[in-house]
C-alpha cells in the first residue's frame, strides 16, 4: 500500500468516526451524510474486520452509524446477558453508549416450531417504561432459529445523563398491542453501563460556524447539550 492509499484510508476512517459523533448529536444530518459517504463506506468495507461481530454484518446492512461504530471498535462485547422463556432466548451481544444515545447488538433465538409470531425490541428502564426517542422499536416477523439485529436510540431531553439501569426488552406475540400476559414471551435483559469505559463522544458540542462534511458545507448556530 503506497503513501497516497494510506492517507486516503486514514482520512476516510476519521470521517467514519466523525459520522458516529454527528449522527448522534445531529440526527437531521443522517440522510445527507449517508448519501455522501456511502461509496466510501463500500470502498473501505473490506478493510475493517469486525471480529466476533462479523456475524452482524448482514443485520447492520447499510446503517452508517452502527457500521461506523463497529469499524471504529466502539461497540463492546457483553458476556453472560441472556434470558429464556417458552423456547425463546434473548441475548445482548454488544453495546456502545454515550450521553447522546446507545447502540445495542442482540440475538433472538427461536427454539420452537412456531414462526407465525411477531417481535419487537425496545429499551426500557427499571420502571418498565420505554426510554429514548425510538420508543417502541420496529415490528418484525420472527423466524425459526437465530435472528440477529440491533437497536439504536437517542436519549430524549429528560436524560441529562445516562440512566442507572437499562434493559433490552423483546416482546413476542401474535398481537403486540394486546396485554403482555397474552404474549408468547416477554424477555428483558439488563445491560451494564460501564460509564468510565464507554465511548466518550457525547459531550456538548457548540457549533456557531460552517462545518464541512464530505465536501458539503453546513451552517449551524445551535447549542446541542
Amino acid at each position: 500500500m503506497d503513501g497516497e492509499e494510506q492517507l486516503f484510508i486514514r482520512q476516510v476512517g476519521g470521517l467514519a468516526v466523525l459520522a458516529v459523533i454527528l449522527l448522534f448529536a445531529f440526527p437531521r444530518f443522517a440522510e445527507t451524510v449517508e448519501l455522501r459517504i456511502k461509496d466510501t463506506q463500500a470502498t473501505l468495507g473490506a478493510a475493517h474486520d469486525w471480529g466476533e461481530f462479523e456475524v452482524f454484518r448482514t443485520a447492520v446492512d447499510s446503517n452508517l452509524t452502527v457500521s461506523s461504530a463497529l469499524d471504529a471498535g466502539l461497540i463492546q462485547r457483553v458476556n453472560g446477558t441472556s434470558v429464556e422463556q417458552n423456547g425463546f432466548v434473548l441475548t445482548v451481544d454488544g453495546i456502545a453508549a454515550d450521553q447522546k444515545g446507545i447502540i445495542v447488538l442482540y440475538t433472538l433465538q427461536n427454539n420452537t416450531m412456531d414462526n407465525s409470531q411477531k417481535f419487537r425490541v425496545s429499551m426500557i428502564n427499571e420502571k418498565n417504561e420505554w426510554v429514548g426517542l425510538n420508543l417502541t422499536g420496529i415490528v418484525q416477523n420472527i423466524k425459526r432459529g437465530i435472528t440477529r439485529g440491533y437497536e439504536q436510540i437517542l436519549w430524549d431531553n429528560e436524560y441529562t445523563k445516562m440512566p442507572e439501569q437499562l434493559l433490552v426488552n423483546a416482546r413476542i406475540s401474535n398481537d403486540l398491542y394486546a396485554n403482555s400476559e397474552q404474549a408468547a414471551a416477554n424477555l428483558s435483559v439488563p445491560i451494564p453501563l460501564h460509564k468510565e469505559s464507554l465511548a466518550k463522544t457525547g459531550d456538548t458540542l457548540q457549533i456557531n460556524k460552517s462545518l464541512t462534511i464530505a465536501g458539503q458545507s453546513y451552517e449551524h448556530k445551535y447549542d446541542f447539550g
